[in-house]
């Protein structure tokens, strides 16, 4: 592949292994205790408000790091 393909496949594969870890789901890899432990209540209550177990598909949710 020339380099100009070759970098933006590259940052696909990455941005790929992060939300997909293993070709799974990455619910299934990551824990929730490290991100409740760094956003409080404030995460718990926006998982409250936006999930709904019963809806297909995925969400995905941005945190802000206030550091």
């Amino acid at each position: 592949f020339p380099v100009t393909i070759h970098i933006p496949i590259q940052q696909i594969k990455s941005i790929k292994e992060k939300l997909l870890p293993g070709n799974g789901l990455q619910e299934r890899h990551d824990n929730f205790i490290p991100l409740f432990v760094k956003y409080g209540l404030g995460m718990l209550d926006l998982l409250i408000k936006e999930l709904n177990p019963l809806e297909e598909g995925f969400l995905v949710l941005s945190l802000k790091d206030d550091n």
